[in-house]
């Protein structure tokens, strides 16, 4: 996963990678706090209430890649009712069971229901036992509206994935994270004194979360030793593309972040590297952790056309297309790493395999799932995983990452190789 915030999301309406910007994940529906008392308006609150736990159940029971049950569902969710208020109702009787505890928390004690239907939302999610499915309050939607609009975000800049902590994938150019030293593969196990085990994704995403000239005590474990980094929150910039001449005949196309206008970038800086004479590509995905689902697809399809990838959702598997023919055809040297990510897997395995085309550097990192982004009452969303994605033959990269065509050991510069490769062709 990431911590970069989520930069390129359209709600409900595609599916993206996620990426933290550190500073924005909450999970509080606090619209349903300052629960109403008088008649009418407290019946009004209960439905307003209920229609919003039953639209988040009925999209995870929908969407959710993993089809996960009512039952659990609906277990977690009096589970969370339970934490606020031990009413005596049993996880058997299921959803009606949980609406007939809320409806009588309404009548009885209605200042409770508001933080009694956030725990039940809450704990449904978690439910599904997905660290990636979650919900987002109104500043997390905001900075996401941020990232996409304006390309910027406050936070420290790292991507973020879990495995029983916090794991770095990458983190973006020119972000306070980078400058201070973080680097892909560490492991934060606590954050400002506070340990990170036994908290959600999320949960733990959030105390990275601050204003601009904050900072914040990041605990590392790196390769079994552990060291302590201070990391100043700032404002800056998402990574843009990049283009130049790297020697003659040669072009080099750099993607640090796959933004709302990748494909569009992308394009335009290959067509005026081949105005420039450019003739072989060198296209670097190294420490992209991803970005925008649909921009990565855009990106592939500039250099390939036909079959792209594979991906499975709830509906099955279906091969996914490129959306024209490919505006490169020479032959292109892909450059990857172990911070490459997401939306970076995407490009990498959908050009593997293609005649002209050779991928150097290190096992990718492994996170292939597609996430979409659902707005909700109040301004707030519930971020669910919808799909994974796969190789045209069917082989995921979910927790293994993509074998590079040739390795570059660590200390050795994949670049040289590529630039080796590209020059012995005829």
């Amino acid at each position: 996963m990431l911590f970069l915030k989520k930069l390129n999301q359209t709600p409900s309406s595609r599916p993206l990678a996620r990426i933290w910007s550190l500073g924005l994940w909450g999970i509080f529906f606090l619209f349903l706090l300052g629960a109403l008392t008088s008649g009418a308006a407290a019946d009004f609150r209960s439905d307003y209430v209920l229609a919003t736990l039953r639209q988040v159940r009925n999209l995870l029971l929908e969407e959710h890649v993993d089809a996960p049950s009512e039952a659990r569902l609906s277990a977690g969710a009096l589970a969370g009712v339970r934490e606020v208020r031990p009413l005596p109702i049993s996880a058997s009787g299921g959803w009606p069971a949980l609406e007939e505890a809320l409806q009588t928390l309404q009548a009885r004690e209605p200042q409770a229901l508001g933080a009694a239907a956030e725990r039940a939302i809450l704990r449904m999610v978690e439910a599904v036992a997905d660290p990636y499915t979650a919900l987002l309050n109104r500043q997390d939607m905001m900075v996401d509206r941020q990232a996409r609009e304006q390309g910027a975000f406050t936070g420290i800049g790292v991507e973020l994935a879990w495995d029983s902590t916090l794991v770095v994938v990458a983190c973006l150019e020119g972000s306070p994270a980078r400058a201070a030293g973080v680097l892909s593969g560490d492991r934060i196990v606590a954050v400002d004194g506070r340990a990170v085990q036994g908290l959600s994704f999320y949960r733990a995403g959030n105390l990275l979360t601050g204003s601009e000239g904050s900072s914040v005590l990041l605990e590392i474990e790196r390769r079994g030793h552990f060291l302590k980094i201070p990391v100043t929150r700032r404002h800056f910039r998402i990574p843009g593309v990049q283009a130049r001449i790297l020697a003659p005949g040669v072009g080099l196309v750099r993607l640090g972040y796959f933004g709302p206008e990748a494909g569009g970038q992308t394009r335009k800086a290959l067509e005026a590297l081949a105005a420039r004479g450019a003739r072989r590509l060198v296209l670097d995905l190294r420490m992209n952790p991803g970005g925008d689902f649909q921009q990565g697809l855009q990106v592939a399809g500039l250099f390939r056309g036909g079959e792209l990838i594979r991906v499975q959702t709830r509906a099955g598997t279906r091969k996914v297309l490129a959306p024209d023919e490919p505006v490169w055809r020479a032959p292109v040297a892909v450059l990857v790493d172990q911070g490459t990510a997401s939306s970076g897997e995407i490009v990498a395995q959908a050009l593997k395999g293609t005649p002209g085309i050779r991928i150097f550097g290190r096992r990718t990192f492994g996170k292939a799932v597609i996430q979409t982004l659902h707005p909700l009452p109040g301004g707030y969303g519930v971020r669910i995983t919808t799909g994974r994605y796969r190789g045209r033959d069917g082989t995921s990269l979910d927790q293994v990452g993509l074998q590079p065509d040739q390795v570059v050991p660590a200390g050795a510069e994949a670049l040289d190789r590529a630039l080796a490769w590209l020059a012995g062709l005829r």
